[in-house]
């Protein structure tokens, strides 16, 4: 049985290949939906400059970056309550006005 850890480096090698051939900006340049970026501050996974190139040229009715600034890669885990803060932020911000 694989632990999680185990699981996702089995994950991360069987999807390198095609992450490495994969460019965002030419596959997916819009959507049609608001987007937010909660990005760690120390993410060696997914370096924050990769995120940024895609973010910067991403066109989106809304769109917002969002640092973590103790965070590596998972901040819904390594910093839980401003991860919740801001799902609920957003969740109050995107409400139908009555």
């Amino acid at each position: 049985m694989l632990s999680f850890t185990g699981a996702a480096e089995a994950s991360f090698e069987a999807l390198l290949p095609d992450l490495l051939k994969l460019d965002m900006t030419t596959r997916v340049p819009r959507v049609e939906v608001p987007v937010y970026f909660a990005v760690g501050r120390h993410d060696l996974m997914a370096p924050p400059s990769v995120a940024a190139t895609y973010f910067d040229q991403l066109v989106a009715p809304r769109k917002e970056w969002i640092w973590f600034e103790k965070s590596a890669h998972f901040p819904q885990w390594e910093e839980p309550e401003e991860f919740q803060g801001l799902l609920q932020r957003v969740l109050r911000e995107s409400a139908p006005r009555k």
